[in-house]
This record gives structure tokens, C-alpha cells and sequence, in this order.
């Protein structure tokens, strides 16, 4: 899928996506997609899931939305759209694979841009993501 493809399905399921003009989203996208920081699950030639995160070295650099540091300590996912916990757990391993375990996850838990920014121990969040523990 492309970056134009992928911005359309996350303006549609995502609400504070819909304010954005184009000319804000569709960079945005192209930027994780350019550095493998984004991922897509399709079934069926159909998009079911999309992911993205990146690395950084505070966590006051999350409200830098093109802020990373490949060797940064906390993985910030931006965003995930799913409705199925099995597509979470791909888009995680896609993650885990592309920037390895690191000390910290970071997110903001209803995917609005102003709710309060979170941050967790990545292991323990691992086991309750990919094993309800």
C-alpha cells in the first residue's frame, strides 16, 4: 500500500485525522513509511490494521511528532488502528522486530492528540499486550 492509500484509510478511522489538510497528513505518513516505522496488515487485499511508532530518547520528545532517535530507550506508537487484538499483537511484533525491546513504551491511551501522554515499563507491557498477563 502507498502513502496516499495509507493516509486515506487513517483519515477515515481516525477522528483527529479528519482536521488535518492533506498537505499535513500525507507527509506524516510518508515519514514513517519512508524509514519502515509504519505497519500494515491486510487480509484479503483489504487493510485491517495500521501501526505507527517510533523511538526516542525523553519522553517529552513525543509531542515532537517528527522527533526520533533510532537508539532511543522508549518506543512512542502514534497510533494503531485496529478493531481485532489479533492484528495489535502483529502490529506489536512488527515493532518489536523493526526497533528491538527497549526500556519504556509510551502512548496516549484513546489515540486523541490531547490526552495525557503514557509511560510504561515495554516488558511488562509485552506480556499484557501478547500474553493477557
Amino acid at each position: 500500500m502507498n502513502t496516499l492509500g495509507i493516509a486515506a484509510y487513517i483519515k477515515r478511522h481516525w477522528k483527529p485525522a479528519r482536521k488535518w489538510d492533506r498537505s499535513q497528513l500525507v507527509p506524516w505518513v510518508d515519514w514513517f513509511l519512508s524509514d519502515n516505522r509504519l505497519g500494515v496488515i491486510q487480509h484479503d487485499g483489504r487493510v485491517i490494521g495500521v501501526g505507527l511508532a517510533r523511538t526516542l530518547s525523553t519522553e517529552d520528545e513525543h509531542n515532537n511528532m517528527y522527533a526520533h532517535k533510532e537508539d532511543g530507550p522508549i518506543a512512542w506508537v502514534d497510533l494503531v488502528i485496529t478493531q481485532d487484538p489479533k492484528v495489535s499483537q502483529l502490529l506489536w511484533r512488527l515493532m518489536v522486530k523493526r526497533f528491538g525491546t527497549k526500556q519504556v513504551l509510551g502512548f496516549q491511551r484513546d489515540m486523541k492528540c490531547s490526552s495525557k501522554p503514557r509511560f510504561h515499563n515495554f516488558k511488562q507491557m509485552q506480556r499484557i499486550l501478547c500474553h493477557g498477563k
